[in-house]
């Protein structure tokens, strides 16, 4: 298990600090607001989300936390 946990770690810190156009590159990318289109039609403005990209040779990966949502409450 020991030897697991130190592979992963030094993956993550080699794709953390790899540059873009080599092999193995892992991005992080902190968006402080981002407007999206709600299945009503209405923007709905989303806080404080990252967006992950992995690249490790011709795979890519990408993944996103959306972060802090803020909608309407409808009265009924």
């Amino acid at each position: 298990m020991l030897v697991v946990l130190v592979l992963f770690t030094a993956f993550v810190a080699v794709g953390l600090t790899s540059p873009a156009e080599n092999p193995l590159a892992i991005r992080i990318h902190p968006v402080f607001m981002r407007l999206e289109m709600s299945p009503d039609g209405q923007p709905r403005p989303r806080l404080l989300a990252i967006d992950v990209d992995i690249r490790i040779g011709s795979f890519y990966a990408h993944a996103a936390w959306p972060g802090l949502t803020f909608a309407d409450q409808k009265e009924e």
